[in-house]
């Protein structure tokens, strides 16, 4: 998200487990036509792994990336309880077997 851009109160929570498509779904959630406010990753267990420096990088281009990470799954119930927290009127919960097409947002 870029100093200055307009942000439509979307939230994003993003739930990975073992599915191998994070850096694909950032990606396509970075790039969507309608730029989110926050962007949520709700990290179950260790089965993905994600580096210190994509974290590091992946907030250097969007500054309200934020990582929860749990030993334990979670399960749904961590995302629907992270989303009743939230004050975006919007809010998009994604599971790790999806991989948003451009534009998605704006079509909902």
């Amino acid at each position: 998200m870029e100093a200055g851009s307009t942000t439509y109160g979307i939230s994003v929570i993003h739930n990975i487990y073992k599915r191998p498509y994070f850096e694909e779904q950032i990606e396509a959630i970075l790039s969507q036509t309608i730029p989110v406010e926050n962007i949520l990753v709700i990290h179950n267990e260790d089965h993905i792994k994600i580096s210190e420096e994509l974290k590091i990088s992946l907030k250097s281009r969007h500054p309200r990336l934020y990582f929860i990470q749990s030993e334990l799954n979670l399960k749904y119930y961590a995302r629907f309880h992270i989303a009743a927290s939230l004050e975006t009127p919007f809010i998009y919960i994604i599971d790790d077997d999806v991989i948003p097409t451009t534009g998605w947002i704006e079509r909902c």
